[in-house]
């Protein structure tokens, strides 16, 4: 018998291995897959993959004696199931491919800091919003995000070095990029972005904009209107609640949680997420936790020659800026209205009949009552 004999019975006897230890626990399934740790595995019953609503994955898993350490997702393991957030631990360092793919009800999910890779088509189809790619991740696999219909905001790290083709394919509502890379990460030409236009990037300053605005990608007008913006830093307080018994839900303030990324920091003033979701999962403690949740960066919509009509965030109020003044207009008498520059400072607080904002430049969160938009001045 060969070399290459022996290494496919190696392998062909440790898949059987691997598939005889699985075991479900609150039901999440996992497979062991080396001594002391376990992946998260797709549950089939009745041919149909059962997770469904919010999961929320624990660090360790203790099962028939021993505990294991939960430290990936596998192939497909959510795909087509029927998942609405799923919270992913740190523990957790790789993700298969297409582990969320077709899962359109998913509207919430929280990366692991220690990722390096987002692969491919990994959300496909899914029915995210936005996602905040954590500090650490490298690159993004072909068609990752492809078929995200809803998908409007996505906030990518420093460390991004690599966007595959069609990553974003056919995300049509696609119309922020916050990117803090200070080099413009390699994408493959056009393709990348190919059919999506009218986003608006926003990179940390000048100079990095001056890159950006000379790469082939990312200097394209077509697709790309190229801002430099400033992190928004400011300290929220969170709600929180018990969820289950043995975790609580971190909610963020609305309205801010549409338009922004949070940093999440524990008593220790330890980082525990990165996320843009606007519910994150904690476990539950014996005494009130404090978490302070920090909005990472903001942006800007579109040129200030839009239309009213396009400024248009909710039924009853309209928000847009023109000529250095932001203007204020609409059925919301008697509303406050919060102007924030980017530092977190308030700049404008008053009640309102319709109003008119001069004095400011560069960009501002507009907050009328519980709704709130971008601007720039």
């Amino acid at each position: 018998m060969n070399i290459r004999s022996t290494l496919s019975l190696i392998t062909i006897a440790l898949a059987a291995l691997v598939q005889a230890q699985t075991f479900e626990s609150n039901g999440v399934r996992y497979a062991v897959t080396a001594p002391g740790e376990v992946a998260v595995v797709e549950r089939p019953i009745d041919g149909v993959n059962a997770y469904e609503g919010t999961i929320i994955l624990p660090e360790q898993v203790f099962f028939d004696g021993d505990n294991y350490r939960v430290t990936a997702i596998d192939v497909e393991a959510f795909a087509h199931s029927a998942v609405t957030h799923v919270a992913i631990p740190n523990t957790v360092a790789w993700l298969g491919e297409a582990a969320f793919a077709g899962a359109g009800d998913l509207v919430g999910v929280t990366l692991p800091l220690g990722l390096k890779e987002v692969p491919p088509y990994c959300f496909a189809g899914t029915g995210l919003e936005s996602i905040a790619i954590p500090d650490g991740v490298e690159a993004l696999g072909d068609g990752a995000f492809e078929s995200c219909d809803l998908l409007h905001t996505v906030f990518l790290p420093s460390s991004l070095r690599y966007i595959d083709h069609g990553t974003f394919d056919f995300c049509h509502t696609l119309a922020e990029i916050y990117c803090a890379a200070p080099e413009p990460p390699l994408a493959v030409e056009d393709d990348t972005f190919a059919g999506l236009k009218g986003i608006d990037l926003v990179v940390f300053d000048d100079e990095v904009a001056e890159r950006y605005n000379d790469d082939a990608v990312w200097g394209n007008r077509n697709h790309f209107t190229l801002y430099s913006g400033a992190p928004f830093a400011t300290s929220l307080l969170p709600s929180a609640e018990e969820y289950r018994q043995d975790w609580q839900q971190v909610e963020m303030r609305k309205p801010l949680d549409e338009f922004l990324a949070f940093r999440i920091y524990n008593e220790a003033d330890e980082l525990v997420a990165v996320t843009a979701a606007s519910s994150f999962y904690l476990p539950a403690t014996d005494h009130d936790a404090a978490f302070t949740i920090v909005p990472t960066t903001t942006g800007l919509y579109g040129p200030a020659e839009e239309t009213i009509e396009d400024r248009m965030v909710w039924e009853t109020a309209r928000v847009w800026a023109r000529d250095g003044v932001i203007h204020v207009s609409g059925n919301h008498y008697g509303e406050w209205v919060n102007v924030f520059d980017l530092n977190g400072t308030l700049r404008y607080h008053r009640q309102s009949y319709n109003d008119d904002i001069p004095g400011l430049h560069g960009v501002y969160i507009v907050v009328v009552g519980r709704y709130a938009t971008k601007v720039r001045v």
